[in-house]
């Protein structure tokens, strides 16, 4: 949720070109706000100043930058920034061998769809709540599953087994599962019954409302 204001995302990305260009466009539209700057560390130092979300688009330089990552991390963990990560699932794999998973927010698998990569931004630009975190592998030509579970390990391990054959978005909190499944109408959902603040019987009672 934005501090003040519109949210605030810094876009860190290696290249300019015109895949980073569409995402701050499309981001853009949703009423977002959008800075971007190299990843070098007195840049980004500069830039994360009163930032409610920072955007790490990977590549072969995330491979050989665990200082950055570290300190990415860092100023994330202590500024209450959500941090979000773009890549392939190999660099995604590279940046989690230092990066703790509990401090990111959000991972967006490539390749992906774009109204799926504004939708997954949006719900974390715009939530209510601040500990929730979101993972998207949602890609063209796939059927869409979304799973909520408050064990990201199971989550994790879950995602691993499906997602050659399918899009996995995943989810941490029951209160995201309504909003996001109104907007991406995911094939299929699968819940978590024992869950913390809203169960999976709370959810389905949700969905069922808001389908009527």
């Amino acid at each position: 949720m934005a501090k003040n204001g519109a949210p605030r995302m810094l876009i860190i990305s290696k290249s300019l070109g015109f895949m980073v260009n569409s995402l701050e466009n499309s981001i853009k539209k949703e009423g977002i706000r959008v800075y971007r700057c190299e990843p070098i560390v007195s840049e980004i130092d500069s830039y994360i100043v009163e930032k409610d979300i920072l955007l790490l688009f990977a590549g072969e330089y995330t491979n050989h930058s665990a200082g950055l990552l570290s300190y990415i991390s860092s100023k994330c963990r202590e500024e209450h920034i959500d941090f979000c990560i773009v890549g392939y699932p190999e660099e995604i794999a590279e940046i989690e061998k230092t990066v703790d998973a509990s401090l990111i927010t959000a991972v967006i698998t490539r390749p992906f769809e774009m109204k799926e990569f504004c939708e997954t931004i949006k719900s974390v630009a715009f939530r209510d709540e601040a500990d929730h975190t979101i993972r998207s592998t949602a890609s063209s030509g796939k059927h869409h599953i979304l799973m909520c579970d408050d064990d990201m390990m199971f989550l994790k391990m879950v995602k691993e087994w499906l997602s050659g054959k399918y899009s996995i978005t995943v989810v941490r909190s029951g209160a995201l599962v309504a909003p996001f499944a109104l907007n991406n109408a995911p094939e299929l959902i699968l819940l978590d019954y024992e869950m913390p603040v809203m169960n999976g019987a709370k959810v389905l009672e949700m969905l069922r409302r808001d389908k009527n």
